[in-house]
């Protein structure tokens, strides 16, 4: 294990054997780094192994740290790739605060390169994966910040995953430069992040190319008697040539890391999909050969046929919003399905009536007239998020195309992968108005939900009193959902609380379309 990953020790931490969160039991402790400790652990309910990180107790402590930490979790949570090391929950357990994530058997990079340069094919082929691995987070708007040898995990079998995604940014606060991984990481990190500028991926492949330099030739690009000098020699370093210690370096892949470790990030290659088309050439066969990457965008979900539904093992959310954050996953989602006309037929579900609290009271009377109202400046609702859930896709919910859909994002479990209680998105009536009911297309019911409605919009979901709720949404062109309280309302809130559906081997909810019906202004 690096020794950067061995010096600092939490001054609090569990025991062997101690039950987290009342379904993992802590087996053995694997690492200690500069924010947490990675226990190996049993998973009591999905009887797996897993991997632990527990927060160190004094980061834990400060409010700003937890929050970061959180949000950063959940962001990650969206990352699904071969060579990116899952996260499956997060949580509190008293004071402890935790992700769990996939438990990878194996060695870190780090590990291996205690044993010197390593062969040019074999440091190819991890190049491969690694890129592939921070491609597909920066089209999702994730940087890494923290890439490095000790973050890159060689399992048993040869795969390459890199770990540690969303986690280096929570640590990346001005109150940590002395002990956490600011400093601690300063041999890997770009010139503009130990600036304090504002970074982007290709501070991520400065970080490769510096991963690739010390695979080559055995020794780190940079060196000093403290973090500091190593900084200092960081700034005013010009960009590196492993042939200048290794003879036997292809002049092409001398020139990649070149490339890469330019100090001015205007003369950076910063391109993750060039960077595997130059490495693969060169790439060792380790098993079955890694994959060209799929331009790294989320692949479009083409078919929702029940027929293919037991290919699904898990997957489904819905709610949607409106302004896209720059953490956040976006992903086509065009949904095909012999869908019919979206209100050709209405059936209507006994939604559990919550105690509301309406803006204004109507009697609505039988012989009042209703008129279909439109939802207009739809707007993502994740309070507890990244602000954003697929706002790209709120368009297809007013399009009067049901097989057009919007789809919450992908998570781990049927429960916001304990990430969160909720999300959803709103519009606006245009007005206040009696709301009658809403109506929605839903291609894959199962998931629970609620209406709430206000009198203007607010960050604060307490704001938005629940007119409905209803669990185990039926599947159907034209689900109505009558509010029995009639409430009077300019804002329209769907809230998605749980029970999301499989869908690709993790879970989300799906809305093709949503209507209102309120009584004729």
């Amino acid at each position: 294990m690096a020794d950067n990953e061995q010096r600092r020790t939490p001054s609090r931490a569990p025991s062997t054997s101690d039950l987290l969160a009342g379904r993992y039991v802590l087996e053995e402790r694997i690492a200690v780094g500069g924010m947490a400790a990675v226990w190996r652990a049993h998973d009591e309910v999905l009887a797996r192994t897993v991997a632990v990180k527990i927060l160190h107790d004094d980061l834990a402590r400060q409010d700003t740290i937890k929050e970061r930490f959180r949000r950063e979790a959940i962001a990650a949570a969206k990352l699904v790739h071969p060579a990116i090391v899952s996260l499956f929950d997060t949580g509190l357990d008293g004071e402890l605060v935790y992700l769990v994530i996939e438990y990878i058997q194996g060695d870190t990079l780090a590990d291996l390169l205690e044993e010197g340069p390593m062969e040019v094919g074999e440091v190819a082929r991890i190049g491969v994966r690694i890129a592939q691995a921070l491609g597909h987070a920066h089209q999702r708007g994730i940087v890494h910040r923290d890439v490095k040898p000790a973050n890159v995990l060689i399992g048993i079998d040869g795969g390459v995953k890199v770990t540690d995604f969303g986690i280096a940014k929570a640590a990346d606060d001005p109150t940590l430069t002395a002990t956490g991984r600011v400093m601690g990481t300063a041999a890997y990190v770009a010139p503009e992040q130990l600036r304090g500028e504002a970074v982007d991926g290709a501070a991520d492949l400065y970080s490769l190319g510096l991963l690739l330099y010390e695979a080559l030739t055995g020794q780190q690009a940079f060196a000093g008697k403290d973090p500091i000098a190593v900084a200092e020699a960081r700034l005013s370093a010009s960009a590196l040539r492993p042939r200048d210690l290794r003879a036997d370096v292809p002049r092409d892949l001398d020139l990649l890391v070149s490339e890469l470790t330019q100090p001015d990030r205007a003369q950076r290659l910063d391109d993750p999909v060039a960077v595997v088309e130059r490495l693969r050439p060169f790439a060792a066969v380790h098993g079955a050969p890694a994959p060209l990457p799929a331009p790294v965008t989320e692949p479009e979900d083409t078919s929702i046929s029940s027929e293919m539904r037991w290919l699904i093992p898990v997957g489904a959310l819905l709610l949607l919003a409106g302004a896209l954050v720059a953490v956040g996953i976006f992903g086509g989602v065009i949904e095909q399905d012999s869908v019919a006309s979206l209100f050709a037929e209405e059936v209507t579900p006994t939604p559990v009536a919550e105690d509301p609290e309406p803006n204004g009271d109507n009697d609505g009377s039988e012989d009042d007239a209703i008129e279909s109202v439109p939802l207009t400046g739809l707007t993502a609702f994740d309070p507890q998020g990244d602000r954003g859930e697929r706002d790209r896709f709120l368009a297809n919910l007013t399009d009067g195309a049901p097989n057009t859909i919007w789809a919450t994002e992908r998570y781990n479990t049927a429960d916001f992968g304990n990430l969160k209680t909720g999300v959803g998105f709103y519009g606006d009536l245009g007005g206040a108005r009696t709301v009658q009911a809403v109506t929605l297309a839903v291609p894959t019911g199962g998931f629970d939900m609620e209406i709430r409605v206000a009198g203007r919009p607010s960050d604060d979901l307490d704001a938005w009193p629940v007119v409905a709720t209803v669990t185990d949404v039926e599947e159907g062109d034209a689900i109505r959902i009558d509010l029995e309280d009639q409430p009077q309302a300019r804002y329209l809130m769907v809230w998605v609380t749980g029970n999301l559906q499989p869908f690709e081997g993790q879970f989300r909810a799906e809305i093709g379309e949503v209507r209102v019906q309120a009584l004729a202004s």
